[in-house]
This record gives C-alpha cells, structure tokens and sequence, in this order.
C-alpha cells in the first residue's frame, strides 16, 4: 500500500539501517534494545508501518561484532533480556522483512553517501520518502536527520552531486522531532479514507470498529461532516486524541425510557453483534452526531455517523 504525497508515493514499512550495526560490546546493545522496542512500539500503535525492510535478513547480521542473533541467544543467561531479545529475534512488535526490493532496480544509477562511507541501502530511504530506523550504537546515529550526498549518473556520463536529508529514528525522541512525516502520513489516510472507505478502512482502523450500516451507507453523508467525522475517528485510533477531548453526552431518560426510542440506538457491528449506544460526539457540522460504544481502552464501536437520532421532543 501506498500514499501519494505529490508526486511521491509514501510507502507502508521503513527502513532498517544495517550499517548501524554491530555494536562492540554487548552491554552496549542490551542498553540501546530497550530504546529501539519503544520506537518499534511507538510505530506499530500510530499503525503507521506495517513493516521494516532489510537489504538482509536481521537474523544473519552480526548484532555484536562475531555474534548474530541466533548466537547471542545462546549465550544470554539473564531469563528477562532473553525473552526481549527473542521478541526481536521473532518478529514480534513489527515484522522484518528483506530485501528491500526484489529487483534493486529502484536505486538505478544513484550513490549514495554518509560521512564519505557509501550507503546505497540508506539511500532507500531518500527514494521511498520514509523513515531509517538506526540502532543507536554510535553518535552519528544519534540523530533525527541524517544528510547525505545523492550522486545521480546522467545518460550522457555526467555526474550530479545533490544533498539530501532524511528522516532517522535512534531514540524515541527522534519521532517526536520528526513529525512531518508522520503527518503526511496520517493526511494522506485520512483523505483515502473519504474518498475510498469501503476499500481502505480494514487496513486502516485496529482499534475501531464499524456497524454494517454506516459502511452501507457512509458514502450518502454530506462530504463535509465525512471529513470531520473521519478526522475524528482516525485521531482516536492512533490515540492522539481521548473521547473526553471531543465534546459528547449521553441519552436523555425520555429516550432511555422510550422502547422505540432505545431500539433505534442498537446497530449491528460487522462480527454480528448487537449493542445499544447512548454516548455520542456532538463535534461535528449541522447537528450530526457520531455514537459509540467504548468497549475497552482498546476497543472502540462506531454505530452511527450522521443527524442526531429521534427523541421524544424531536
């Protein structure tokens, strides 16, 4: 999956910085993991990557200088940083995939540079628009931008030397700083989303789901309370926004007393259960409301998105 930002398509994995490894000592790594999980589970909640992609396989590098993955694990004793390096090992927040291109075609006849060291496989990065994750085992990985020089091979023999800056990720705090990218990301979802719901939405929403009616009928609502409702739903979904930020109520007692009125707040969700929704968010245009069911934290049903339902004086 893709998203077009411009006249580059934004792809859905990052790319894992080879050349950040091995570390020299292993203390050094069992410091850094801790920090590389919180950028691996910070992507995987925001749903912002569904992969990291390797011009090799991650469990044939050297993680310490002579040691891979499946070695090291035979040697770690501590019961706690064994599991950790496990979940690594197995894919198991994000999951590693190589190579980065079946073909290597899409390098062509670039080079790429860091620090005078050539980095084709971070070039990658440059040429798909997404982010480098680094280990963070020396200083020149310590950064959230990394510039490097774009030597580009002309047809006619010429050499053309242009810099460029990409987004990397050592530290947790280097998401933060990155934002932008993660913007792109989250506008380019969100315009998909409204134009194309019905095809885009499974891929999109995790934590929210949807009644049948609403992905029936979401193509009939007014254009701008689609946009607003879908701003909404996609803030709750990667948790950059709470419900108690939006404004929302519950039912009157008329209604909640009222048969009628009760059976017109039950929708079916699309496993083929039934719920009765009182709450809902007032957010949005013209009087339109969107009900919910908070099921969990982690659990969210939407069973109707448009003008506020009947009610005894309305």
């Amino acid at each position: 999956m893709g998203y077009p930002i411009g006249e580059v398509t934004m792809v859905d994995y990052s790319i894992l910085n080879t050349k950040s490894l091995p570390f020299s000592a292993k203390e050094d790594f069992y410091r850094e993991l801790q920090n590389f999980f919180m950028i691996l589970n910070y992507l995987k909640d925001k749903g912002y990557y569904k992969s990291i992609r390797s011009i090799v396989d991650i469990k044939s590098l050297d993680i310490i200088e002579s040691t891979n993955l499946q070695k090291l694990l035979g040697e770690i004793r501590d019961r706690d940083m064994k599991r950790r390096v496990t979940s690594l090992f197995t894919n198991k927040i994000i999951p590693f995939e190589y190579p980065i291109s079946t073909t290597g075609e899409e390098l062509g006849l670039l080079e790429y540079r860091y620090l005078d060291e050539r980095v084709d496989e971070i070039g990658y990065a440059d040429i798909f628009q997404t982010l480098l994750i680094s280990f963070n085992s020396d200083e020149k990985w310590n950064k959230n931008r990394l510039n490097l020089k774009k030597i580009i091979l002309e047809e006619l023999g010429d050499y053309i030397e242009q810099e460029v800056e990409i987004y990397n990720a050592s530290r947790v705090e280097h998401l933060d700083s990155n934002s932008e990218i993660f913007e792109k990301i989250d506008n380019e979802k969100i315009e998909s989303l409204v134009k194309n719901f019905k095809e885009v939405y499974k891929d999109i929403f995790k934590k929210l789901e949807f009644s049948v009616d609403i992905v029936k009928n979401i193509e009939y609502l007014d254009k701008r309370v689609l946009k607003d409702a879908i701003v909404i739903l996609y803030q709750l979904e990667i948790n950059k926004k709470k419900i108690n930020d939006f404004t929302y109520t519950g039912e009157s007692e008329s209604v909640m007393n009222n048969p009628e009125l009760r059976e017109k707040r039950k929708f079916k969700m699309e496993n083929g259960e039934e719920y009765y929704m009182f709450q809902h968010i007032k957010n949005l245009p013209n009087g339109n409301r969107i009900y919910f069911h908070k099921k969990s934290e982690e659990k969210i049903y939407v069973g109707y998105i448009g003008k506020h339902l009947k009610t005894v004086k309305y």
